[in-house]
């Protein structure tokens, strides 16, 4: 169904709009076809837009630098996704026996990344 993929598409937004269809079989007019946004709605997704809750056990730090440790962890998390489809990162399992320093390296630079 259109209306369907046309909902999906328009994400959250879809929720303020009050459509109204024909039924199967009625002709499209004016009084069976019609669409409306929803002005209730509308001021409380304003003040909603663009903000984001994060939840944190790191009490001691200041919202500012926990708000730049999110966004350095998914631009890291999107670097990876990218390395990823091109194929380049190979499992660590992988890697030369002889390699123990990049092994550890790398344990150590995951956990910090997931402490965050």
């Amino acid at each position: 169904m259109k209306v369907r993929a046309a909902k999906q598409d328009a994400g959250r937004a879809a929720s303020l709009i009050q459509l109204t269809l024909p039924q199967s079989l009625e002709a499209v007019t004016p009084d069976t076809f019609r669409f409306e946004l929803d002005r209730n709605k509308l001021p409380q997704v304003r003040r909603r837009e663009g903000r984001y809750l994060l939840r944190t056990k790191l009490l001691s730090h200041d919202p500012t630098q926990l708000w730049t440790f999110y966004i350095q962890l998914t631009e890291v998390e999107r670097a990876f996704k990218e390395l990823n489809k091109e194929e380049r990162i190979e499992h660590t399992s992988s890697w030369p026996s002889w390699c123990t320093a990049c092994r550890s390296r790398s344990s150590t630079s995951s956990s910090a990344l997931l402490q965050v």
